[in-house]
């Protein structure tokens, strides 16, 4: 199929050159593109096919911020910012089930052994909860910030901030270590691996922190803006808005334990993070703890990742584009993004088989059912054709089946802002509507009934450029010793080649060609004396023939170009007692030079009688000796040409 296709392609493509225009083709949606493409309720693949998106239903939505999340039994916990409360939620029922009105928000929930913690901003505090959601343990913290609780057996890890604190609580909840780090602010996320704590802060420094020895190491300054941490088989680390790192100076070696601390101060390693040339994208790496080495995985410069999650051997990463997020096979490394409409999404995660996507913007919780939407679109990128351009039809490549279907839709502009466009419209049976114009792009709407999605694997529009004028860009002559040099530039939108002919063209009469065959090159050069004296006028054609059945022509003068190969003329000699007087003349020409032998002595320059070589025809009067027995003349003209006249004295 793939072969027919493209062969389809290379087909079209020889008939559609033998008309003689340049033709091309706007070509299939990319995966690598998805940055530039608007759309809605789609899913774009790797390999570039586009296929609807799972379908959505709204489950829950509020004015405030969504700041932690839970599954609990068949529903989800739901924790607020701004007026700090927590809703239960299900496809049945939302019911707000605690709530502390003087605290900010509830930053996370964990439920853990048959209890709900809630860690709380502003008077910060840790609240445990019966499942009736009644407080039965409450716990004030001198920290201005409580981020994140981690389950670890049937203990637990606190991260926090201001100061930046670790605490390791037992299943009473009671504090049985304590680790401040003085040089951070906020420790904000982390997770178990191998019995080890990772875990991050806001400067973006990654930690470990031994659970069995309690020793803590700080591992690489990641640089870039890390936003999440997860685990699979290895450790993953998601950076997401870009930011400029802060250089620290660290040091290489550990401090010395003091005898009363059995926890070492935070170090650095002497292998550097990711270098500053990729802090500019959001990047998802896999970190080697043995190493200490990260690993790009996949990275992206336009989006911003959000969070991710893992699940089902895959990993799902939120970002701030379209309600959108990456899905990462980690058994195929294979990519896919899909698109649940508008919004930024903040966190996806799974309950009981069911996936949710957290939204900001509005806030929103939904819940991604097993079926297909029943109407997503894309809209491709505007496509240039540097030209004014008409539109072959459609080349489609689908799987449709027979209660979905496809449509396609195009519009065209003069410019590249969309603002001056006509409106979209759509494609029937494969052929365009739109006008002819430089500017193009298309968009595929597809709709399904459910169970199954339409899959569109490859389109392509076939376009073919106008056919203009070649331009000529600069055209000039050059002389060169004995011969003349035309040179010119041109150029050709259609990228057609062009050939020349060059004309010339005496006083007012007509032109005529001065090369046998076109000329390929930009140049050509004529002996100064095959021209006879005169005012040209040289013209050079431009001619796209070479591409065109039907060619255009273009063309340009230049001028005026003065031939002079004959010398000026001494005339109306007068030789007076001491004295001679003459006059110079040349017909095409100013004079330049004149000078005077006399008796065959030295060549001497004399000035016009007005002191000025200015004009074709100049009057001379120079002195002589009485005894002079001739006189020699020779006189130059502006090209070059010269005559020597001898006078005899009588």
């Amino acid at each position: 199929m793939k072969k027919e296709f493209f062969s389809l392609i290379i087909c079209l493509g020889i008939t559609l050159s033998a008309f003689g225009v340049s033709t091309g083709y706007i070509g299939n949606l990319t995966f690598d593109q998805v940055e530039e493409y608007e759309f809605s309720n789609i899913s774009i693949l790797e390999n570039g096919s586009v296929e609807l998106s799972p379908q959505t239903k709204a489950i829950f939505s509020s004015e405030n911020m969504l700041w932690s999340f839970c599954g609990y039994k068949n529903g989800i916990l739901v924790g607020t910012g701004e007026e700090a409360e927590i809703y239960l939620i299900n496809e049945k029922n939302t019911a707000k089930v605690f709530s502390k009105k003087d605290h900010i928000l509830f930053s996370d929930i964990l439920v853990h052994n048959n209890k709900i913690l809630v860690s709380a901003v502003g008077d910060s505090k840790l609240f445990v909860l019966d499942e009736r959601f009644n407080v039965i343990k409450e716990l004030k913290f001198s920290n201005q910030f409580l981020w994140k609780i981690i389950p670890f057996d049937n203990r637990i890890i606190l991260l926090s901030g201001s100061p930046a604190t670790l605490y390791l609580m037992n299943e009473k909840y009671e504090i049985i270590e304590k680790v401040e780090l003085e040089n951070e602010k906020n420790l904000l996320n982390g997770v178990i691996f191998e019995n080890k704590l990772f875990f991050f802060s806001d400067s973006n420094i990654l930690y470990e922190f031994d659970l069995k020895t309690k020793k803590l190491n700080a591992l690489l300054d990641v640089g870039n803006n890390i936003v999440d941490i997860a685990v699979s088989d290895d450790i993953y680390i998601l950076t997401g808005k870009p930011k400029a790192p802060e250089v620290k100076q660290k040091k290489d070696e550990k401090v010395e334990k003091k005898e009363d601390d059995d926890i070492s101060n935070p170090i650095t390693t002497k292998s550097s993070g990711p270098q500053s040339s990729i802090f500019t994208s959001s990047i998802l790496y896999r970190f080697i703890p043995e190493e200490r080495i990260l690993e790009v995985v996949f990275k992206r410069s336009s989006i911003t990742f959000q969070s991710m999650t893992v699940s089902k051997n895959k990993i799902f990463i939120a970002t701030d584009k379209d309600a959108g997020y990456f899905e990462y096979d980690l058994k195929n490394s294979t990519f896919k993004f899909t698109s649940l409409g508008k919004g930024k999404l903040l966190k996806l995660f799974s309950l009981n088989n069911e996936f949710y996507a957290i939204l900001i913007n509005p806030s929103s919780i939904l819940k991604i059912t097993e079926n297909y939407s029943p109407l997503g679109f894309i809209e491709s990128s505007v496509f240039d054709c540097k030209i004014t351009s008409r539109w072959g039809e459609i080349i489609l490549q689908s799987d449709i089946t027979e209660k979905s279907k496809v449509e396609i839709y195009t519009k065209t502009g003069p410019t590249k802002d969309e603002k001056y466009w006509e409106d979209w419209k759509k494609s029937e049976g494969n052929k365009i509507y739109s006008s002819p114009n430089r500017y193009i792009k298309y968009k595929l709407v597809l709709y399904s009934e459910g169970k199954k999605s339409p899959n569109v694997k490859r389109i392509f529009i076939p376009y073919l450029q106008f056919n203009v004028k070649p331009v000529i860009d600069n055209f000039e002559i050059n002389q060169s010793g004995e011969k003349y040099i035309f040179s010119w530039q041109a150029s050709d939108e259609n990228n057609d080649t062009l050939s020349f002919d060059l004309f010339l063209r005496r006083g007012e009469g007509e032109f005529f060609k001065i090369n046998d065959n076109p000329l390929d090159a930009t140049s050509f050069e004529i002996q100064k004396e095959l021209l006879s004296d005169g005012i040209y006028y040289a013209k050079l054609v431009a001619s796209d023939k070479k591409s065109n059945l039907i060619p255009k022509e273009n063309f340009k003068i230049t001028g005026p170009l003065i031939i002079d190969n004959t010398p000026p003329v001494v005339e109306n000699i007068k030789i007076l007692k001491n004295e001679i007087t003459f006059e110079v003349c040349d017909n095409l020409s100013p004079v330049v030079s004149v000078s005077v032998s006399i008796n065959g002595g030295k060549w001497e320059k004399i000035q016009p009688a007005d002191g000025l070589y200015d004009s074709k025809k100049e009057k001379f009067k120079t002195a002589i000796k009485e005894n002079a027995s001739f006189l020699r003349v020779k006189a130059s003209d502006a090209f070059g040409n010269s005559a020597v006249y001898t006078v005899y004295q009588k």
